[in-house]
This record gives structure tokens, C-alpha cells and sequence, in this order.
């Protein structure tokens, strides 16, 4: 009778497991098998830029350039398996985006684009022509914001005067 409990109530534990176990194995099971993207014909590419901004009425100038690196296959159960790219700036390879501020608390980062939009292999197209996007990272609780022109000014006394990007190549995938 105690062997049949213990037995009843393995099932049990096991069914539970199964049921919330099985239908992710199940995805990423029918992920693996799906076949991988086709590669890029162009891999790497460099995308100068420069960015006029002022802060507390100080002009500053960056003038630097976006690294494009392709990076292999990724794979997660939303998008299945795609292209991986990666990105940073020449002049600070840990950096993405142009550092604007940092006061302690918070930073403020100017995003210039994406790998994926300078080797033009976007999933969803950025808005033509590129501008510029700042947005914040708190740095205790990693909370972020996206700022409009008049909110920079307003709060952080930011205004970017002037901006120039390189255009995406047209890349092919093969």
C-alpha cells in the first residue's frame, strides 16, 4: 500500500513537471530542427558618424564610427533561429550608443542605429531617414526611458544640434 503511494504520487510529481516542461522542450525541439538562416554576403562594415550636441550650453562634437560585425546563428523560442550582429563603437568597443551624460544616478545614451539596420537585414525597418533616439538607464534598478527633444532640453539641458549618419549598405544573403 505505501509502495503504491509513493508510486501515485511520483506519477503525480511527474505529470506536473511534464506539464509545464513539455511544451517548451517541445519548441525548442521543433526550433533546432528548423533550418538556419542563409548567411550574409557582407559580414563586417564600419559606419562613421558625427553628432553636434549641446549641454549646459557647452557645444560638444563626436565624431566616431559604428563597427558591424556578424556573429553567427542565434536562436530563442520568439523568433526561432536568425542572423546575430554584433555592434559597438570604434573608439569604445564595450559602448553601442554615444555616452551624452553621466551623472552618477543615470546615463544618458544618444542610439545611432543598429547592426541590423546598417547591414540591412532588419526585421522591422527602421523610419527613414535615421535620427537619433537618447534614452536613459538608471543605474541602480536598470530602469530605462526614451526622451523627446523638448523633454532633453527641458530636464537635462541637452539639445542636439546636428547629426550625420552613414547610409546602410545593401547587403545579400546567401
Amino acid at each position: 500500500m505505501k509502495k503504491m503511494i509513493i508510486f501515485i504520487l511520483i506519477i503525480i510529481v511527474l505529470a506536473i513537471i511534464a506539464f509545464f516542461t513539455l511544451p517548451w522542450i517541445i519548441i525548442a525541439i521543433g526550433t533546432t530542427l528548423k533550418p538556419n538562416p542563409s548567411c550574409p554576403e557582407i559580414t563586417y562594415g564600419e559606419f562613421p558618424f558625427r553628432l553636434i550636441y549641446e549641454i549646459n550650453e557647452k557645444k560638444i562634437e563626436v565624431e566616431d564610427t559604428l563597427i558591424c560585425e556578424y556573429d553567427g546563428i542565434g536562436m530563442n523560442e520568439g523568433q526561432g533561429k536568425y542572423r546575430k550582429w554584433k555592434e559597438y563603437l570604434k573608439s569604445n568597443n564595450k559602448e553601442k550608443a554615444v555616452l551624452l551624460l553621466n551623472d552618477g544616478a543615470r546615463k544618458l545614451y544618444c542610439f545611432i542605429g543598429s547592426a541590423e539596420y546598417y547591414m540591412n537585414d532588419e526585421k522591422y525597418p527602421e523610419h527613414r531617414p535615421l535620427t537619433p533616439r537618447v534614452y536613459m538607464v538608471k543605474l541602480d534598478n536598470k530602469d530605462t526611458a526614451i526622451f523627446i527633444q523638448q523633454e532633453l532640453l527641458e530636464i537635462y539641458k541637452i539639445n542636439l544640434i546636428s547629426w550625420e549618419f552613414t547610409e546602410p549598405i545593401t547587403n545579400s544573403f546567401k
